[in-house]
């Protein structure tokens, strides 16, 4: 399975393609990620409209293929920039609608969770959703523990402690995963403001992952097409927060 996915939900635009292996597989037998992938990043500040369909096609030509290769389109369904999940999702629909092709849109939450999904304790991927307020969800390795949030840091701490002690005291004695010793992981591209905003030694904050966001996004795709499907139709991005105009501001 060739997938071409991409992510813009923040002013980096993040694209991959993944490509089917020789069994038609998009991953090894073992699960481990297909070295057969390219990468595209930009920081385009937002402007995805101008570079996205531009950007796939030479990502596509750069491997010697075009949309009509593509057996799976995915991307990021938010929460994120309102204009930039637009985009995306436009993008994504308009390129599966014109070949035919499935197309999957994975949570950006769930996507910056993905590439720390080894870490023993929680993990927290946050979004700067500004006014002191952020994007953020807990996990435990690829378990989501509370729902998409918008929050002010001290709520998101406290939720992340309290999800962790509920997966800790599921798991059977000695097992040393989400144990309480480990601290709150803040991942994302705005995790360095987060970890600011609380203070030094609360948290650890990640340093900058070499893998992709789009990677995780195309990964994550694969296993959720073969579980549920292609998205509906009528599938739009999760805000999570209002617009300031539809809260009159």
């Amino acid at each position: 399975m060739t997938v071409l996915a991409f992510d813009t939900s923040g002013s980096v635009l993040s694209l991959t393609l993944l490509l089917a292996a020789a069994d038609g597989r998009s991953e090894s037998a073992d699960g481990t990620e297909n070295p057969r992938a390219v990468h595209l990043l930009r920081d385009t500040g937002l402007r995805h409209a101008e570079h996205l369909a531009g950007a796939a096609r030479d990502l596509l030509a750069a491997a010697g293929l075009s949309v009509a290769d593509v057996d799976l389109i995915a991307c990021a369904g938010g929460p994120g920039s309102f204009t930039g999940l637009r985009i995306g999702m436009a993008t994504a629909k308009g390129f599966a609608a014109a070949r035919n092709i499935p197309f999957v849109a994975v949570p950006t939450l769930d996507i910056w969770a993905e590439l720390y999904r080894y870490w023993p304790g929680v993990v927290v991927p946050v979004l700067d959703a500004r006014k002191r307020r952020f994007y953020a969800a807990v996990y435990a390795g690829v378990e989501k523990l509370t729902a998409d949030l918008d929050e002010d840091p001290e709520s998101i701490l406290e939720l992340a402690r309290e999800a962790g002690q509920v997966a800790t005291e599921r798991l059977p004695p000695g097992d040393p995963r989400v144990a309480g010793s480990h601290a709150i992981l803040i991942v994302g591209p705005d995790a360095a403001v987060f970890g600011a905003d609380v203070g030094p030694g609360r948290v650890v904050v990640a340093p900058p992952s070499d893998s992709l966001p789009s990677h995780a996004l195309a990964r994550i795709a694969v296993g959720r097409y073969h579980t549920e499907g292609t998205a509906p139709t009528g599938i739009g991005p999760s805000y999570v927060r209002k617009s300031d105009a539809e809260l009159g501001a």
